[in-house]
């Protein structure tokens, strides 16, 4: 997919997100220091987040809108999305959010080694642990921690696992056939 970008590397209004897989979305956030607001965006469009009591698909704006836009209308006080979107990157609260309704998180925490400073937080399932083994989130910040992790768990989850209508995207870009 052809992806035009204005001048400053952001997208065009009318532009899909870029081909990032949920596996590229991860390592960004592994790679992130702090909380980043152009992350909370990629995620809200990675689970397709609804707003407006469900009536109103972040996806849905991101694609008419572009990143730009959304990163705009995501700290305007006059725009719904200010208080839609969650503060993923910055808000253990919401971070736990994304975490899938059969999932269960059993530790967040500073890790031991030196230097100090990188958190843990890691995700089993409640009935198939055997099958999906343990999802480890490792970041600067725990909030990052449990994003990674949760967005983890939901790569391995069979979408008849999904209790959300539209499922969040595949762990494939749309070149390999997947979505986003």
């Amino acid at each position: 997919m052809n992806q035009a970008r204005t001048a400053d590397g952001g997208h065009k209004p009318g532009q899909s997100a870029p081909a990032l897989s949920l596996a590229s979305l991860i390592e960004r956030l592994e790679k992130a220091t702090g909380p980043d607001r152009e992350l909370d965006v990629l995620i809200g469009y990675a689970i397709d987040l609804m707003g407006d009591d469900k009536h109103l698909s972040f996806r849905t704006s991101f694609d008419t809108c572009g990143m730009e836009m959304m990163l705009r209308m995501a700290e305007s006080y006059q725009n719904i999305w200010r208080t839609e979107l969650p503060r993923y990157t910055a808000s253990i609260e919401a971070a736990m959010t994304l975490v899938p309704h059969d999932w269960r998180i059993y530790a967040i925490q500073e890790e031991y080694i030196v230097p100090r400073g990188n958190w843990f937080a890691g995700l089993d399932h409640r009935t198939a642990h055997h099958k999906y083994g343990s999802m480890i989130g490792k970041s600067s910040t725990p909030a990052i921690a449990i994003c990674i992790a949760a967005l983890k768990a939901h790569s391995v989850r069979e979408p008849s696992d999904s209790t959300k209508e539209s499922a969040l995207l595949l762990s494939k870009s749309p070149a390999e056939g997947g979505e986003m």
